[in-house]
């Protein structure tokens, strides 16, 4: 299988996009379990030894590591989870301290560092435990909970709604995306071809599959509707493309801004609406001539 050149693979697609949005470049964060294949993936776009990749579950990546494919894409490297309860603290430290980075101020908004998060999972494994953890505790936590304006019964219940009721997420849930890794270790690899390095019909058939189930298992442990995850091999580079693919098409078309700026945002909203429910509670009060 030739080896794609990922250094200027639609580069003129990511700037046209990027250009919409007014970002360069483009920042993307890696993420995921120990051992899902975030080093070797790196290693196989760069064509080169860039991250260490760990042998079985031991975790390589310890810091956080930024690598530059070109002028308009970045690549973020991050440790993975899955250690230990204490060295995932600290490993989800570091991610958060990524999410949380401003790059600079755009009037009043502070512009958060990352654009994308890619979340790599491990396709020759079923337990997803650590994936879950990831998002529900790091990337999006509480995206179940009501954060929007209450319900007029509400408001006559409580009508003093404090500030802490407004959550927002680490990193906008629409700018999280899912890609399985291992794909020739799927079916424990017999249908891989390993002369050509691609599935053969019937693995192609489980991966799709596969690729849907984890998307549902996704959004009923955690409530994050990803888009269909893209199945690959960061080992032989089948279908790496694709993963670029999903990123390069979904490039959101405006600035990310920081955990604090969207909470402030959020919560000037909801005081708004509030108060404009609390109008609309006194016009109808008036209306029944109370």
């Amino acid at each position: 299988m030739a080896k794609l050149d990922f250094f200027s693979y639609r580069v003129d697609a990511i700037k046209r996009n990027l250009r919409y949005a007014n970002i360069k470049p483009l920042d993307v964060m890696i993420t995921g379990a120990t051992g899902a294949g975030k080093s070797t993936t790196l290693n196989t776009i760069f064509q080169t030894n860039l991250a260490k990749a760990g042998d079985g579950v031991d975790p390589e990546t310890m810091e956080v590591t930024g690598y530059k494919l070109n002028d308009v894409f970045r690549l973020w490297d991050t440790p993975g989870l899955g250690d230990g309860v204490d060295i995932d603290k600290k490993h989800g430290e570091k991610i958060l301290d990524l999410l949380h980075h401003g790059s600079f101020y755009d009037e009043t908004r502070l512009i958060a560092f990352i654009d994308m998060c890619l979340v790599i999972v491990d396709g020759s494994n079923r337990d997803m435990g650590t994936t879950y953890k990831l998002i529900n505790e790091i990337l999006v936590p509480n995206i179940n909970l009501d954060v929007g304006v209450r319900t007029i019964v509400d408001i006559y219940n409580n009508i003093d709604i404090k500030c802490d009721d407004v959550v927002v997420p680490n990193i906008e849930p629409d700018r999280v995306f899912v890609a399985i890794n291992q794909a020739d270790m799927a079916m424990k690899g017999y249908h891989w071809d390993k002369e050509n390095n691609i599935p053969d019909s019937t693995l192609t058939a489980y991966l799709e599959e596969q690729a849907l189930s984890v998307k549902k298992r996704i959004k009923e442990a955690t409530g994050l509707n990803v888009i269909k995850p893209v199945c690959y091999s960061a080992k032989y580079g089948w279908n790496l493309e694709s993963v670029f693919d999903m990123l390069i098409d979904n490039i959101p078309q405006e600035r990310p801004l920081t955990y604090m700026s969207r909470y402030q945002e959020q919560s000037h909203r909801h005081f708004e609406e509030l108060n404009r429910c609390r109008q609309r509670c006194v016009e109808w009060w008036r209306e029944q001539g109370w």
